[in-house]
């Protein structure tokens, strides 16, 4: 256990404890082709006020670090929540 502890301080610089210490990656943009043109539509997920509330507050902070961007287009990916 105390070898495993040790690496973990050894590199303790190759985790991050907020998603502010994370930073950004930039790259170059990619285009993904499709089979045909036609979005697939998906009722979204009932959330909860709660979950509602939580998802919003984690956009928020995921936006103001700049890991996520807004966009419109006709594709979008889903909101999950995890169980606990």
């Amino acid at each position: 256990m105390h070898e495993a502890q040790q690496l973990l301080h050894d590199f303790i610089r190759c985790f991050t404890f907020s998603l502010k210490e994370l930073g950004q990656l930039k790259g170059q943009d990619i285009q993904i082709i499709f089979e045909h043109d036609n979005p697939i539509f998906r009722q979204p997920y009932k959330l909860s006020e709660v979950e509602r509330a939580l998802v919003h507050v984690q956009t928020i902070e995921l936006l103001n670090v700049g890991l996520v961007e807004l966009f419109k287009g006709e594709y979008a990916s889903t909101t999950m929540m995890p169980t606990k």
